[in-house]
């Protein structure tokens, strides 16, 4: 079930941005998908990487938990490394596909600001890029939410092979 509310919830996060355009005169955006923010990703990825180690340490203890860090022992750093690579990958992965559709798609409105003639390419390329980044989103949220299952798994299961 948790699973499914993070797959849901990343999915409406990642479409948020694509419902409306609210800037104030100076340029400044007002109504982004907040997957588009750096710090709201980490948040998510952090929050995940969080629950996996909690789950680890419940379902296997303390010491044995540990011990998959340090076995083989020239692993180690390379164990503590995948930490924090699995943490930056979930975020930045989700990051940068929602924030670059976000920009191509302001330019797209921009383009069709611009002038009159270029109006009609630009409603259609938006109208394009629109259901392109709504397919984009539904992946990238199955995308973080298989990863944050793996992740998940691995911290659980680890070692019962």
């Amino acid at each position: 079930m948790f699973l499914f509310s993070l797959f849901l919830f990343i999915l409406v996060a990642n479409n948020i941005g694509l419902m409306a355009k609210v800037q104030t005169t100076n340029g400044y955006n007002l109504w982004t998908s907040p997957t588009a923010n750096l710090g709201y990703d980490l948040s998510l990825s952090l929050l995940i990487t969080l629950i996996a180690h909690v789950e680890g340490v419940r379902r296997r203890g303390v010491k044995e938990y540990l011990r998959a860090f340090v076995t083989p022992g020239f692993m180690t750093p390379m164990n503590i490394l995948e930490e924090f690579t699995n943490f930056a990958s979930l975020a930045i992965r989700i990051y940068g596909n929602i924030f670059a559709g976000e920009v191509l798609a302001g330019l797209l409105l921009a383009l069709s600001q611009h002038a009159l003639y270029w109006y009609p390419f630009a409603f259609i390329a938006n109208m394009l890029w629109t259901a392109f980044s709504i397919f984009i989103s539904c992946i990238q949220a199955y995308v973080f939410t298989m990863l944050s299952s793996m992740y998940i798994g691995k911290k659980i299961n680890e070692g019962e092979e």
